[in-house]
Formats: C-alpha cells, structure tokens, sequence
C-alpha cells in the first residue's frame, strides 16, 4: 500500500498539517474530495496558482484495467490553508 493509499476516505473538514523548509507549521482544511475519471480530470483547476493558498493531493482509485496497468479514476483531495 502507498502513502496516499487511504487519501480517498478523507473527509470534508479533516485537517492536514504541512511543515515548510523553515520548519513552520501550515494547517489546511478539506473542502472537497473528489473521484474523476482520469480523462475528465480538469488540470487547469487542479494544478494552478491563482488564488488563495491551498493543497492538492491526488491519488489513483476505481478499477484496475490489468491491460492499461492503470486504475481508471483518480480521487482528488482540496484543502484550503487555514494558518
């Protein structure tokens, strides 16, 4: 099992903490947890700068295709920076 292997039962409200290279603490709160076809996944949202602070986290999930050697979907884990 991986790291973010159980990323997809996070919920709306967990807090997350993040410790940057000067050694300070950053609380993030869960707004959202998605499942998103591979496919229809929306980089332009998930991977940007705009905006206030926030975290991404996205791991692989739904089923196995043994033939691609990938899973079909990708559970996709939004925080906002609290502190």
């Amino acid at each position: 099992m991986g790291p973010f292997s159980r990323l997809r039962d996070t919920e709306v409200g967990a807090e997350a903490q993040v410790v940057d290279a000067n050694g300070v603490t950053h609380t993030y709160r869960v707004v959202s947890v998605e499942r998103i076809s591979k496919a229809e996944v929306p980089l332009d949202r998930v991977f940007t700068l705009d905006g206030d602070p926030h975290l991404v986290l996205v791991t692989c999930g739904g089923a196995f295709d043994r033939e691609a050697r990938s899973y079909t979907d990708n559970y996709i884990v939004t925080a906002e920076k609290v502190s």
